[in-house]
């Protein structure tokens, strides 16, 4: 059910994208023609209109307003919006193209009226009634004297006469696009403000919108720092917020006035090649199946080498100077587009794959494409596409929202059934531990009962050897009794209820003197009780305390080959230290925290720091 109703969505995406630019470009190239023959004629109330149709052209010149009447040449009738391109040869990659337009509007009522200029490439200069009135850049046929600079300006008038006298001087570098290529909107002056702030608004919308996207994502991934496509994704929409304000309104004026047009079209560059180049990495990290490694690390090298290339941009400058801009469109179009066709062939692939999320990862993806789309049509045609990015980052973002969410779901699905087994797994660890200890018990005890017998002398007299071997074999049965003993604690389903009484620290110089006479100490080592004999009782578990002193001495002879073991306890406040120290090889740093883990065992191949303090307990007892 997802699948189709993903399918459905993109269709409408693809559909709504499709037949909106085809209606904003049939409006925008002419169709709807209002100015015939380089006049405008209102004889209502004045609206928001667009001044599309034929303005009078003087080609190749920049007229002065005042001269304009008195000239001789002829105008032609040139289309707004649309480009002058077949007006021009371009042969020469240096030479600037310049031309003057002309408009006379009819008003029905005198007053101060404003305009909107969308796009005039690549500068401009206005004149309303023969004054200045506005303009962006510097429009010259003098290349030490020619600036470009391209946006969205406003400039303002009063008729006279009820007659407004609308000329625009525009010079563009010898390459295509240039003109008027975007409709320029005419209405009363708190109607054109008004307009004016609603598109700056809708714009400001969608970069902020990038940009928290951005944020909140980021947050969520140094949380974990396991899912590196919710990095990519992140810096994708880091990059788009900065290139959305490059673009159209050109929000980047609002922070960077004095921006200069060479680093705004680096800026513009570079972060459209950097928006792609982290989602081709998004798609790649989330879909590794569906990808190539090689064609993504190859892709990858391409698009970096052209975004440090046109980052530098002196060398920019000269590159665009150079090299004819339809060069630079194709090679634009045909790097972009093929990692775009490559990143829809990885997500179509997972989709027909049923992979897990790819739903919602298809809806989002050709939201993003038909969103590059319009963007690259609106860039190299100069058409405006009206509040269709609004709509396109709004589809994308709730795709990629429940994409994300659908993987964190996902994930606390799997964390909980792993949880479930986990605890499955205890339970059946703890009766394997009951039922093995339960079995130990039975031939121990035999074992114990019948060397007891025999210690005892009621099977016979025994020698000194072979008491030797059974107070040896005693001394293994109790070890073997402590570890069955240890089985039944490591169990968690067991109530471990502690007696605790008070208990003298005479039990464990006792186990001392017990030890020596067990155990096989080397001669080269001393086992010495330092405990003081009139040490107060704590409260404690006798056996408990005994089973750990055993322990770790235990530990300290099998791991000290010359020198002392020492024992002794001392009072700190209202609690008792027993410390153990030797001469032996001791432990590195790296396993103190884990020794008292249950079953923990030091990795025979670890390194030992020499002499030192093989083990120091300090547990606290509560002092009697």
């Amino acid at each position: 059910m997802q699948r189709k109703i993903s399918i459905f969505v993109s269709i409408l995406v693809c559909g709504f994208t499709l037949i909106s630019i085809i209606r904003e470009s049939s409006l925008n190239w002419g169709n709807h023609s209002a100015v015939k023959k380089g006049h405008f004629h209102l004889t209502s109330s004045v609206d928001l209109e667009e001044l599309n149709g034929e303005w009078e052209f003087y080609p190749e010149k920049l007229i002065d307003p005042a001269a304009l009447e008195n000239s001789n040449k002829k105008p032609i009738f040139l289309k707004v919006p649309m480009k002058w391109d077949s007006l021009y040869s371009y042969k020469d990659h240096l030479k600037i193209e310049a031309g003057t337009y002309r408009l006379t509007i009819t008003v029905p009522e005198d007053g101060m009226y404003g305009f909107r200029a969308e796009s005039i490439r690549q500068s401009s200069r206005v004149f309303i009634n023969g004054e200045e009135a506005g303009g962006i850049g510097n429009p010259s046929i003098n290349k030490k004297e020619y600036d470009f600079r391209e946006g969205p300006f406003l400039f303002f008038g009063k008729s006279k006469d009820k007659q407004m006298e609308v000329i625009i001087h525009a010079a563009n570098r010898a390459s295509p696009n240039g003109g008027i290529v975007k409709p320029i909107l005419f209405g009363e002056a708190d109607q054109i403000v008004l307009q004016a702030a609603q598109e700056k608004q809708t714009e400001g919308f969608i970069t902020a919108g990038y940009l928290i996207l951005s944020l909140l994502i980021l947050f969520q991934y140094f949380q974990q720092r396991h899912a590196k496509n919710e990095l990519y994704f992140a810096a994708f929409c880091f990059s788009q917020s900065i290139y959305i304000s490059t673009q159209k309104e050109k929000l980047i004026y609002l922070f960077y006035p004095d921006i200069s047009s060479k680093v705004l079209l680096s800026l513009q560059l570079g972060f459209i090649h950097l928006s792609v180049l982290f989602f081709l990495w998004f798609a790649h990290s989330t879909f590794k199946k569906q990808s190539s490694i090689k064609i993504t690390k190859w892709m990858s090298i391409l698009l970096i080498i052209k975004i440090a290339y046109i980052s530098i941009t002196p060398l920019l400058f000269w590159f665009y100077s150079l090299i004819p801009m339809i060069f630079m469109q194709v090679s634009l179009i045909g790097l972009l587009g093929s990692v775009y066709i490559y990143i829809l062939f990885i997500l179509f692939r997972a989709y027909r794959e049923k992979v897990s999320g790819c739903e919602y990862i298809l809806t989002a993806a050709i939201s993003f494409t038909c969103y590059g789309a319009a963007l690259g049509i609106e860039l190299l045609l100069q058409i405006d596409i009206g509040r269709i990015p609004l709509f396109l980052f709004l589809i994308m973002t709730i795709s990629l929202s429940l994409y994300i969410g659908y993987l964190r779901q996902l994930s606390f699905i799997m964390i909980d059934n792993l949880s479930k087994d986990l605890l499955v797994q205890d339970q059946l660890k703890n009766e394997f531990l009951i039922k093995t200890s339960d079995k130990l018990k039975e031939p121990l005890r035999t074992f114990m009962w019948h060397s007891k017998k025999l210690m005892e002398g009621k099977e016979g007299p025994l020698n000194k050897r072979q008491l030797k071997y059974i107070l040896e074999m005693q001394s293994s049965g109790k070890k073997i009794d402590r570890l069955v003993n240890n089985l039944r604690h490591a169990s968690s389903s067991i109530n471990h209820s502690l007696r605790l009484r008070p208990v003298p620290l005479d039990v464990i110089s006792e186990m001392v003197l017990e030890l020596r006479d067990v155990l096989k100490l080397p001669n080269e080592v001393k086992l010495v009780d330092d405990i003081p004999k009139k040490m107060l009782s704590v409260i404690a578990d006798s056996n408990i305390l005994k089973e750990v002193i055993f322990n770790v001495l235990d530990n300290a002879i099998r791991h000290t080959a010359s020198g002392e073991i020492r024992i002794r306890a001392f009072r700190v406040r209202e609690s008792v230290h027993i410390e153990i120290s030797d001469t032996g090889q001791g432990m590195d740093s790296l396993y103190l925290e884990k020794i008292f883990e249950t079953f923990y065992q030091i990795p025979n191949h670890s390194k030992h720091d020499g002499i030192g303090i093989g083990l120091s307990i300090s547990r606290n007892l509560s002092i009697l």
